[in-house]
């Protein structure tokens, strides 16, 4: 009888502590699933502000091109025209960094894509539409 009384106690003594660990085992699925919507958040902010900053490269980039253009095309005329202190290698550097700066110009557009990718893949395809296997399905373009 004894024996009997003290168990019965223990378990009343120990209730609160049982009832903590089931409610921290049911709140366990709700807080898993705020730390992925934060992430999600987050990860949708980056893309986001990656796809600005890398309009803002592609621009400027582009604006590189033009200028290491401008640049061949003076140094091509100075060596064609024989102007004291031109040279051929003027020539070959103006090309060089005229490539430098369509790599720069192919790099900010490769950057760009894949943060367009990652927010999509983030936010689901862009007009909800997908294959069996999971591919997106282009959309319509709409004609006006």
């Amino acid at each position: 009888m004894v024996l009997r009384a003290r168990w019965n106690l223990t378990n009343w003594f120990t209730a609160c502590d049982r009832q903590r660990i089931l409610r921290a085992k049911a709140d366990q699925p709700h807080w898993a699933f705020e730390d992925l919507r934060g992430k999600l958040t987050a990860g949708v902010r980056e893309a986001r502000e990656a796809i600005v900053k890398g309009s803002e490269q592609i621009h400027l980039a582009e604006e590189g091109i033009n200028d290491a253009r401008e640049s061949h095309e003076l140094s091509d005329k100075r060596l064609s025209n024989n102007v004291p202190g031109s040279s051929a290698r003027e020539v070959l550097l103006s090309l060089q960094s005229l490539s430098q700066s369509e790599i720069a110009y192919l790099n900010a557009i490769r950057a760009y894509d894949k943060a367009q990718l990652r927010l999509m893949i983030l936010v689901g395809s862009p007009s909800g539409r997908t294959t069996r296997d999971g591919n997106c399905l282009p959309v319509p373009w709409k004609t006006q």
